[in-house]
């Protein structure tokens, strides 16, 4: 049996090789059909494997992944760039999980280019949330040791923070940071944008300066808040 014939008929062997813990993946065929889905897709979109293949991604989801997520704008995103054959590097999407907890998933998808596979597309949602949360945690704890080295002046302390701050938010490799402190400016990646979370700095109750975080246009468009409530609240704290 030649590679080909196999893809048609044995897809779980085929594609076993694909299956990460934590990933749902699902792989489509040339007419955009699921042909394959691993376990945490079926957990993840709550259904059996027998209900999403020989099914159009779009039906999929339309009916398993849009009653998860926060807003349409990301899975119409999802769905337009995939139909339209257009690969999706990245798309954050935020799934409200089974115990109504928000879960974030990154999402990607790939074309395959070669042999048998060849026009065949691999859509990947990987589940974020532990890093997320994590990152925003040590993030928070790399400022407040700062904040405690009595011998770090005022300067180099607000200089530094501006560098700290972004791994702690989603898309950290675009997250931009301006700190007003009297009459001193620190930046870091900084541009003005309306994608932006601000929070003012205080000394003894009295205002000294804010603290914006920004998001550059166009890094997160299928959001109507480039900032989650949680990374509100971790710009004020």
């Amino acid at each position: 049996m030649g590679m080909e014939d196999r893809v048609s008929t044995q897809p779980e062997q085929t594609f076993q090789i694909l299956d990460e813990p934590g990933v749902c993946v699902l792989v489509l065929d040339r007419d955009m059909q699921v042909i394959w889905a691993n376990a945490y897709a079926s957990d993840l979109l709550d259904a059996r494997k027998e209900e999403l293949l020989g099914c159009d991604v779009s039906r999929v989801f339309d009916t398993h992944l849009a009653p998860l997520v926060q807003g349409g704008e990301g899975v119409q995103s999802l769905t337009t760039a995939i139909c339209s054959g257009v690969a999706v590097p990245r798309l954050d999407l935020p799934v409200q999980s089974a115990h109504g907890e928000e879960e974030w998933f990154t999402c990607s998808s790939q074309k395959m280019e070669r042999g048998p596979w060849t026009g065949m597309w691999v859509l990947r949602m990987r589940n974020v949330t532990d890093w997320k949360v994590g990152s925003g945690i040590r993030t928070l704890h790399r400022i407040f040791h700062l904040i405690e080295a009595d011998d770090l002046p005022p300067e180099d302390l607000l200089a530094e923070v501006t560098r700290i701050l972004p791994p702690g938010f989603r898309d950290s490799g675009r997250i931009g940071v301006r700190i007003a402190y009297g009459d001193a400016v620190y930046t870091h990646r900084y541009q003005k944008t309306p994608w932006k979370a601000t929070a003012n700095l205080q000394v003894e109750g009295r205002e000294v300066g804010c603290i914006e975080v920004v998001c550059p246009p166009g890094s997160l468009p299928h959001q109507k808040s480039a900032f989650t409530a949680e990374e509100h609240i971790s710009c004020r704290l």
